[in-house]
């Protein structure tokens, strides 16, 4: 290949490289927006209850079954130590208890109180009445739903398989 087509084929390549990625930044964008926007509605619908919405996703996430603190996050992709603080604020409300664990020991499970279940679903109700605005005001489909769904959990999973940053930096320091 000529060194000029070489140069046209990097332009052009470049080019769709600058137009991706900048689509991808405003996606990103939108991302957290939304979730800056979707914690927000969360806390001023579980300001009466004192229940911040990081506690409603540790108290969400054991709603069914109780389980781990390692396990809840897991299942929420959090660091371990910030799941833990948001167990003990829980403790100290009365909302979550430590139940012995059959398989591990050392590695309670965490569960709801009767007061922590009373709490889940009245904030559970209030989630679902916020669905229904969304559905209305969106004009979405359950299928468009379930496909942006689908898109997302690509685009997560994908992310998990980036490099970090420190990766990055041992490469580039190797040149």
């Amino acid at each position: 290949m000529s060194n000029e087509l070489q140069k046209n084929c990097d332009r052009g390549a470049d080019s769709f490289r600058s137009s991706f990625g900048r689509a991808f930044q405003l996606l990103a964008r939108e991302v957290f927006l939304l979730n800056g926007q979707l914690l927000a509605a969360g806390d001023r619908m579980s300001a009466d209850v004192e229940v911040s919405t990081a506690r409603w996703q540790v108290m969400a996430a054991i709603r069914t079954e109780a389980a781990t603190v390692a396990d809840i996050s897991r299942s929420l992709g959090l660091r371990r130590q910030s799941v833990q603080e948001t167990v003990n604020r829980l403790r100290q409300q009365d909302l979550v208890e430590y139940d012995s664990n059959p398989r591990h020991a050392r590695a309670s499970l965490v569960s709801l109180t009767p007061r922590g279940r009373e709490i889940i679903e009245v904030l559970r109700e209030r989630q679902l009445s916020v669905v229904d605005l969304y559905m209305r005001e969106l004009g979405l489909s359950f299928e468009d739903i379930n496909d942006l769904t689908r898109q997302l959990r690509r685009a997560r999973e994908a992310t998990e398989m980036i490099p970090t940053l420190d990766l990055f930096a041992a490469r580039d320091g190797d040149e």
